[in-house]
């Protein structure tokens, strides 16, 4: 249960893209905004159970639903009543006390998406304009760690590579380990098997080796050229604004063992 503002950024920095908590969102309480991690409860219980016990003013009114991390780390609340005025109301409290509660800026750019009793989308709500230009910090997970992997790759370097394209409802992923750390490569696919469980789509991975040359883009050696052609540039263009160094792959060259022995080296496909 995160019913302070401490406990709330407490759980706000550890959530990464696709991982979900239940929101209690009542303007005029003491607290306005509780939070409750689906994977510590699974259906809400302890929050509505917390809940039920605020004192809230007579004119006030709680509303419920579950908050997601999207892939770029923007976060969305989904819920029944949910209202521009209310969303401005979270705004205004988020940029009062962000300062001291820097990891509230994660919730810069929220946006409310309004549901029907069929479960489908009514109306979605946003406004940058609410938010007083906190900048949104990039979440926790895999693509922040492969974001620093690239960072820190110096001459001659080689990491792990394993792409997963994504789709509708489905942020593009990108895992990187560096070699000299895992010769082997068994971090690597223990960080796989907690991947490949969130991906739909397994005709959209491609595997390969990220090798960083001084004077060339990225290259990546693989035995699947054509799939590592087409998923990567697509996974890397989504992720180019939140993850600079990542969107780089999109212009990566692609190099391939040839059956001579030596290497066949190909452009990326724009």
């Amino acid at each position: 249960m995160h019913d302070s503002i401490e406990a709330i950024g407490a759980l706000l920095s550890t959530l990464e893209p696709g991982q979900r908590a239940w929101f209690w969102l009542c303007p005029g309480a003491q607290m306005p905004l509780m939070l409750s991690s689906v994977s510590d409860d699974p259906i809400g219980e302890a929050l509505r159970t917390h809940t039920d016990e605020v004192p809230i003013p007579d004119d006030a009114f709680a509303h419920v639903g579950f908050m997601q991390v999207a892939g770029t780390g923007a976060v969305g609340f989904h819920g029944r009543t949910l209202t521009p005025t209310l969303l401005e109301s979270l705004a205004g409290w988020v940029v009062d006390h962000a300062g001291a509660h820097p990891e509230l800026a994660r919730l810069s750019g929220a946006t409310f998406f309004l549901m029907g009793t069929d479960g489908s989308m009514r109306m979605r709500y946003a406004d940058d304009g609410l938010w007083g230009g906190l900048e949104r910090p990039t979440p926790p997970g895999p693509l922040a760690d492969a974001e620093q992997v690239m960072q820190e790759m110096e001459d001659g370097a080689t990491a792990w590579l394993w792409v997963q394209a994504g789709g509708a409802g489905q942020p593009p992923q990108i895992c990187l380990s560096p070699q000299d750390e895992d010769p082997d490569g068994k971090r690597f696919e223990r960080q796989l098997q907690r991947l490949a469980r969130r991906a739909r789509r397994t005709d959209q991975q491609v595997r390969g080796l990220l090798v960083r040359v001084d004077g060339l883009p990225m290259v990546v050696t693989t035995a699947s050229p054509t799939a590592i052609r087409r998923w990567l540039p697509f996974a890397a263009r989504r992720l180019q604004g939140q993850y600079p160094m990542l969107g780089q792959l999109s212009g990566a060259l692609v190099m391939r063992p040839s059956d001579e022995g030596d290497f066949e080296i190909h452009p990326m496909v724009p």
